[in-house]
């Protein structure tokens, strides 16, 4: 049997030829892009967990507490921010005992300080008197310029005084507390502290306590004193206008000055200089500039090592509130909101505040439970400056993971409040308000003692997990889910795992509060729990999809292939049958045949493969070198089934006729000029061409897809995969994929047309008999190629066109141009792919073709292997 499938191949030269090349190309091509699939699918990892990783697995929070829209699984960013406390240092020695539980940080907001830095600026004051001054802070979030109303003080300047008034900016700044040992392990704080003068991380000597003075400070006797890290990141630039106006009040001589003070001091610290009439009027302003602030901060770390500095804890802000809002496009924002806005009336002290979108309460003291919550007094000593951009947290701007405390939440306006796009589209940023919209970093970190001197004994607001092991897998899942119900179980807190989970863009529309008018709607990264385990899924279904739709094609491919050879060689198989050769053995010597090209393509794959290690440098993985050789291998034996199961529907009578399975072939067309004649040539053999048109109608509706994500998306499309927000990139690779199915396409279209040809031989010798030419008969096979192409251009184009509009909900009328024109690449590929064809038709000598010299040579190589079977 080898004798005569040997024989066949070398009397089918160029048959064979393209055999092989369509061995090479599906055999390279496939092991190409399954190394490429599988190499795409670690990047995609390495992607999620650099990008979209927080620096812990689970987040431990009070009960009672929300993170957003629990109902949907969306996290607020940077939610623990809004947390004042609830738990206990009990309860996190209790998570710490868990089973798997590698680091536990807990992390504790304490509230806002006035946090003061010279500005260099001050005010002389020539003439005795007294002063009213007025400070405005002006700060711009990106979209507008918000200015708090006028903070007044009075200035006292007689015999007894200083002249001169040194500016500060006393601006709030967030106090958070950490533990030390475990921030260190989770985020490497403890390397991000800067190597400048006494700075130094928190060690044994940094120690918290009350201290009692015998004389009060501002109303107080009782302080906490405590270590602080000062952040070194860069802050907004703000305006100070201190305008200042001399009262009509006499205050030029000592008896003046005693008289006045004997007259405030009766008045218990109420206002007595309200009404009076202002002389005159002057205004200072100063800018500072993140340069500036940065530069005051090294200064102030200096200082607090003579003499620790004071300040005031006296605010505590609240969570953003939201209600759920219709979104304005809801295909592409599927989660809007509506954030609450407070007006002046739900407290009091919100004047220095240009904007109020946050609740907030006073800082009671616990170690004066009886008191007012009037704040509580620091004595602070920088031990200090740490730089944020040096821990281990992300920092890709693109892709941030909005949960790192360390890291400002960000948004976009959208549309204006009429709706309108914004273009383009403003980046809002934090400024210095604890009520406002976004809200900076801490400036401040202290340790877990001096929480507890501050803010009771729960004063931990939201506990970092990190368990051993690592990886984005469902396995990896699970154990995080078993680790969180044992925190749930022993602590009584509630527990949510991060890892699978990925940013996801929210719709936020603003109101109006104080100073800020109505933004519209800005765009802002939450958390959607659990969506990136789905969308790694899917991504590696998307980059599988690509190796699917190649081997598909392949498929395609192998099946024309062999279906040709066997009905090239119908008549041949019929002269054995008569010769009395049994069909099983017919079936045999096709096998046979399909396993030598099948073993020939396994050892081209693994040849390619190898290659394709060699030049990466990467290791041998033997269960995929032998899947890929065996893929091939198994492709082409199993493309062998159709021409098996039809050797037992051939009949010896067979020798005697032509065609498909009869004689002739039914004309679906009329036959009028070249083209009508190629139509109808197509028409009447319409089940395997059938495998041209898809071979080549597949790929093409995917480029067009592609084409115009590139033209449209600038290369990214998008879309919702099970109700998360999904993101790809169209990149070489896939136009790659495309480029191997349409080689193949060419293949198959040219064995299908050799086929058509050859069974049509005396009809070809006919036409040149009664006078066609070569090139005549060359142009009606090259037609007939650029019909099946026309047919499947038409099919790719309506196939694209769906795809498009089931994702996007629109039909690309601005792209329709450039999508015509690939709707035009199967027309080319079919006419490429039948070139050999018509080469050998024009070549075909008109006498031997009406004479039967093919039939007869095709009988006497039937007859030719030896003695039939008995």
């Amino acid at each position: 049997m080898l004798s005569f499938v040997w024989s066949d191949w070398r009397r089918r030269r160029e048959r064979l030829a393209i055999l092989l090349l369509g061995i090479f190309i599906v055999g390279g091509g496939l092991s190409f892009l399954y190394g490429l699939t599988e190499s795409n699918k670690g990047t995609v990892m390495e992607t999620l967990q650099r990008k979209w990783q927080v620096s812990y697995d689970i987040a431990v929070r009070p009960p009672g507490t929300s993170f957003g829209d629990e109902a949907a699984g969306l996290m607020e960013p940077n939610f623990q921010d809004g947390i004042d406390g609830g738990i206990s240092m009990k309860q996190l020695e209790q998570i710490k005992g868990v089973p798997g539980v590698s680091i536990a940080a807990p992390l504790a907001v304490l509230g806002y300080a006035n946090f003061g830095t010279d500005l260099g600026r001050a005010i002389d004051f020539k003439e005795y008197g007294i002063y009213r001054l007025k400070k405005q802070v002006t700060a711009n979030n990106g979209v507008q310029n918000l200015a708090s109303t006028y903070e007044t003080t009075y200035a006292w300047n007689g015999p007894s005084g200083n002249s001169v008034w040194e500016l500060w900016s006393n601006d709030p700044a967030l106090l958070v507390a950490v533990d030390p040992a475990e921030e260190a392990k989770l985020v490497g704080l403890d390397r991000a502290v800067l190597p400048m003068l006494t700075s130094h991380y928190f060690n044994e000597t940094d120690t918290s306590q009350v201290q009692v003075t015998g004389q009060p400070m501002a109303g107080k006797t009782s302080f906490v004193k405590l270590p602080i890290l000062i952040s070194n990141q860069e802050r907004a630039s703000q305006t100070y206008t201190y305008r200042y106006e001399k009262l009509d009040v006499p205050y030029a001589t000592a008896e003046d000055e005693a008289k006045l003070r004997a007259i405030s001091k009766a008045a218990g610290g109420k206002d007595i200089l309200g009404d009076a009439k202002t002389l005159w009027s002057k205004s200072v302003t100063v800018e500072n500039t993140p340069e500036r602030a940065t530069a005051e901060l090294e200064a102030k770390l200096v200082s607090s090592q003579s003499a620790p500095d004071f300040m005031f804890l006296n605010v505590r802000a609240k969570p953003l509130a939201y209600e759920p809002a219709v979104s304005p496009y809801p295909g592409h924002w599927p989660a809007a909101y509506r954030v609450k806005a407070f007006d002046a009336q739900d407290a009091a002290e919100r004047g220095e505040f240009p904007e109020y979108y946050r609740p907030f309460e006073g800082v009671k003291d616990p170690n004066r439970p009886d008191a007012a919550a009037d704040g509580i007094g620091l004595f602070v000593d920088y031990i200090g400056m740490y730089d944020p951009a040096k821990l281990r947290v992300s920092k890709d701007v693109d892709s941030l993971f909005p949960m790192d405390t360390y890291v400002a939440p960000s948004a976009k306006l959208i549309f204006d409040p009429a709706g309108r796009p914004a273009n383009p589209p403003a980046t809002i940023k934090p400024v210095s308000n604890p009520l406002g919209l976004l809200t900076s970093p801490p400036t401040m970190l202290t340790t877990m003692e001096a929480a507890a001197l501050i803010a009771g004994d729960r004063p931990i607001s939201v506990v970092r997990v990190k368990v051993n092991g690592g990886g984005v897998s469902d396995l990896r899942q699970a154990e995080l889910e078993r680790v969180a119900q044992a925190i749930r179980e022993r602590t009584g807190l509630e527990a949510d795992v991060m890892l699978g989970s990925s940013p996801q863009p929210v719709l936020v529309q603003v109101p109006k509060s104080g100073a800020q008018t109505e933004i519209g709607w800005m765009e802002q990264l939450w958390i959607k729990l659990g969506a990136a385990l789905t969308l790694v899924n899917e991504v590696k279904l998307g980059f599988s999809g690509m190796l699917l739709l190649v081997l598909l094609i392949a498929v395609l491919y192998v099946v024309a292939t062999n279906m040709v050879s066997f009905l090239a060689r119908k008549r041949e198989y019929a002269v054995l049958l008569a010769i009395g050769w049994r069909t099983s053995r017919i079936r045999r010597l096709l096998l046979l045949e399909a396993a030598c090209v099948g073993l020939f393509a396994a050892l081209v794959t693994w040849g390619m493969e190898a290659c394709l290690l060699w030049a990466d440098g990467s290791s041998l993985s033997a269960p995929r070198f032998a899947a890929t050789g065996l893929g091939a291998f198994g492709l082409f034996v199993l493309g062998a089934a159709v021409p098996v199961a039809q050797a037992g529907r051939i009949e010896p009578l067979a020798a005697l006729r032509t065609g498909e399975y009869g004689s002739t072939a039914r004309r679906l067309l009329p036959a009028s000029g070249l083209l009508g004649l190629a139509a109808a040539n197509v028409a009447g053999k319409w089940r395997r061409n059938l495998l041209a048109v898809l071979s080549m109608a597949l790929p093409t509706a995917l480029l067009m897809f592609f084409v115009f994500v590139t033209f449209r998306l600038k290369g990214v499309f998008y879309t919702s995969w099970l109700g998360q927000y999904a993101a790809a990139e169209i990149g070489f690779r896939h136009y790659l994929a495309i480029g191997v199915c349409l080689l193949i396409a060419v293949l198959t279209t040219a064995e299908l047309m050799w086929q058509n040809v050859s069974e049509r031989k005396p009809e070809i010798a006919l036409l040149k008999a009664i006078g066609w030419r070569n090139r005549t008969v060359r142009r009606l096979i090259l037609t007939e190629g650029a019909v099946a192409g026309g047919l499947a251009g038409v099919v790719a184009f309506a196939l694209g066109l769906l795809l498009i509009a089931m994702l996007y909900r629109q039909l690309p009328f601005r792209e329709m141009g450039c999508l015509l024109a690939v709707a035009v690449l199967p027309v080319l590929t079919g006419a490429l792919g039948s070139a050999l064809p018509a080469r050998s038709a024009a070549g075909r000598s008109p006498a031997r073709g009406l004479a039967g010299g093919d039939v007869q040579a095709a009988r006497e190589q039937a007859v030719k292997p030896g003695k039939p079977e008995a």
